[in-house]
C-alpha cells in the first residue's frame, strides 16, 4: 500500500457525469482527500458516502476536496449521488488500475478495501486510512489531518 511521505499516483478517471478528473489539476489549488470504498448501494458503501457527504462543508473549508473511487460504472455512481445528493466526485475505475497502483486491494477477497489518502498540494500522500466499519470515525480522522495540513501551511 501507498505510503505516507509517497508521490501520489497521478490517474485520469471519469465522474458521475462523464467529466474526465485527474488528480494532477488539483495540484497548486487544494489538497485531495481519495478515498476508495467497496460498491454503491452496498450499506457499507452507503454508510462511508454519506459521511463524507455530512462532512463535506467542513472538508471545504479546509481547501479539501473530497473524490470517492470505486470499480462501478458511471451510471450506478450517477444514480447513487443523485439519490444521496453527494456534492462529490464519485471516479470509476472498472479495471482496478488505480486500485492497484495505491495498493488498495479486496476486502476478504471480495470487497475492494476502504482505504483513504490525503494528498497535499504538491501531490505528496500526508495521512492514510485504513477504515473501520465506522465510517464516521474513517472520516473524522480525515478531517483531523486535514486540518493539520492545513494549519501547517499557514506556517
Amino acid at each position: 500500500m501507498l505510503e505516507v511521505g509517497s508521490k501520489a499516483p497521478d490517474f485520469v478517471l471519469p465522474n458521475q457525469l462523464r467529466r474526465i478528473v485527474q488528480l494532477s489539476t488539483y495540484r497548486g489549488k487544494s489538497s485531495v482527500v481519495l478515498y476508495f470504498f467497496p460498491h454503491d448501494n452496498t450499506r457499507l458503501g452507503l454508510r462511508g458516502a454519506l459521511a463524507f457527504r455530512d462532512s463535506h462543508a467542513s472538508f471545504r473549508e479546509l481547501g479539501t476536496l473530497v473524490c470517492g473511487i470505486s470499480v462501478d460504472s458511471i451510471e450506478t455512481h450517477r444514480d447513487f449521488a443523485r439519490k444521496h445528493q453527494l456534492p462529490f466526485n464519485l471516479l470509476m475505475d472498472l479495471e482496478h488500475e488505480v486500485h492497484g497502483w495505491y495498493g488498495v486491494g479486496r476486502r476478504f477477497f471480495v470487497l475492494p478495501a476502504r482505504v483513504s489518502f490525503l494528498i497535499d498540494l504538491e501531490g505528496v500522500v500526508r495521512h492514510r486510512c485504513r477504515a473501520s466499519l465506522d465510517p464516521g470515525k474513517h472520516v473524522q480522522q480525515n478531517l483531523q489531518a486535514a486540518r493539520a495540513l492545513a494549519g501547517a501551511g499557514k506556517g
